[in-house]
């Protein structure tokens, strides 16, 4: 191939695309490397020699080694005579010389039989460490970094093992005392133990708790099933000295529900469908009036907006339905009773009235089946015939001048036909 160059410093200039451009790219890099070594000999920096005066400042080269290491003075100080190297001089006064570098080279993971010059940063994850060289060598055959230490610095060099008390941690969220690893372990271990302990103790008591709340869960359920069989359903009713009712409930005043918008004066919502419809379906019209009369059904009348009279229930007294032994069948919701009664003479009893004379010659008696309002006889002599109210009545041995009065009694006003009675609030269920 066809290699140009540089026009002063006679730098291969390749074409990529042939083969063999990377030797020559190389080749260009150790040129420009013995260039600006020599630049750098001709501006002060000059070989090391022994039975030398140096400055502070001045900057040494040391020519023994491959490649050549830079080191500046750092007092002022004139070198060994001879045969003294420079290595061995600075070892000897370790404060005069500084390394003088140019850069650092990260190389990856240390390997075998590789070429490490002065700089060059390698690492090997399994011994933990990280160094950088300080003599150029190539790296060993079949050892690892540290049978070559003594041309490393070791940036990190931690041991395969550390001592879990040497490794210190930020404890505060952790919520223990120990700020080392292993005060750590040590802490949380007892505190394990102990909880070990309260865990043993506490078995027998924790399945006597287990056993406790099964029962517990029975007895729950068997709460929960009676308080569901409990629960108040729509048309249920209670008495209650309270005039405010709990939610669900309404205060019967004989009056109308239905829905919103229906003119019901007990209460007017679209949750009173359900007691609607139960009033619908159990009572008579001529009980539980419709407002417009009944349609077709409940649902359609209560749609309809149609309100629906409850059974009157103030001030008066609750029986059950049905029929008991020996009494009147009383259907549900039939209105009946009377507050106050006027008896007829149909409504008494069959008795007799019994009376006195006076002024009597001879004992004589006068009976009588039938109501009398007066009885009156003057004369001597047995009573006449009598007809109607007197047709029973006789007389025996009456003398003259003697009367017999047989007055009415009672006023025939009407009376009260209540038992000793308490008046409470009867509220009936709206919703289930």
């Amino acid at each position: 191939m066809t290699t140009e160059y540089t026009a002063t410093l006679r730098l291969n200039k390749p074409e990529f695309r042939d083969p063999g451009w990377g030797n020559l790219v190389n080749d260009n890099m150790d040129n420009i490397d013995r260039i600006t070594s020599a630049l750098f000999a001709s501006e002060n920096f000059e070989p090391w020699a022994n039975n030398t005066l140096w400055e502070q400042g001045r900057i040494a080269l040391d020519t023994s080694v491959t490649p050549t290491s830079y080191w500046i003075c750092n007092v002022d100080h004139t070198s060994a005579i001879a045969p003294t190297t420079f290595a061995q001089d600075r070892a000897a006064h370790p404060t005069y010389w500084s390394a003088f570098l140019f850069s650092y080279r990260p190389r990856g993971a240390w390997t075998h039989d590789t070429q490490y010059l002065i700089n060059d940063i390698t690492y090997d994850t399994t011994l933990g460490i990280t160094a950088i060289c300080k003599i150029a060598h190539i790296s060993n055959h079949a050892g690892t970094i540290n049978d070559d230490a003594a041309n490393w610095d070791y940036i990190v060099n931690l041991p395969s093992s550390l001592p879990a008390a040497s490794i210190t941690y930020n404890n505060a969220t952790s919520g223990l005392v120990a700020t080392n690893v292993q005060t750590a372990i040590d802490e949380v271990d007892a505190d394990l133990d102990t909880a070990q302990a309260l865990l043993v103790t506490h078995t027998g008591q924790i399945a006597a708790a287990v056993a406790v709340n099964v029962t517990q869960t029975s007895d729950i359920a068997a709460l929960e099933a009676h308080r569901i069989q409990d629960k108040p359903q729509a048309g249920d009713v209670k008495f209650s000295m309270n005039p405010t009712p709990q939610p669900g409930w309404l205060i019967c005043n004989d009056g109308s529900l239905g829905n919103a918008g229906s003119g019901a004066t007990l209460y007017g919502h679209a949750t009173a469908s359900v007691l609607f419809t139960i009033l619908w379906n159990t009572f008579p019209n001529s009980l539980c009036p419709v407002s417009g009369g009944r349609g077709a059904s409940a649902i359609a009348d209560f749609a309809a907006l149609k309100n629906i009279t409850i059974t009157r229930m103030m001030g008066r007294v609750l029986i059950a339905a049905g029929s008991g032994s020996g009494l009147t069948t009383r259907p549900p919701g039939i209105i009946s009773g009377a507050e106050i009664v006027s008896l007829g003479v149909g409504d008494l009893p069959s008795h007799a009235h019994s009376g006195t004379s006076g002024g009597q010659s001879n004992g004589h008696t006068h009976d009588y089946d039938k109501p009398v309002n007066s009885l009156s006889q003057t004369g001597g002599g047995a009573f006449p015939a009598q007809s109607g109210a007197f047709a029973n009545a006789t007389s025996s041995g009456i003398s003259a001048g003697h009367t017999h009065p047989i007055n009415s009694e009672g006023s025939g006003v009407a009376h009260p036909n209540m038992q000793p009675a308490q008046s409470l609030y009867a509220l009936i269920r709206v919703i289930d």
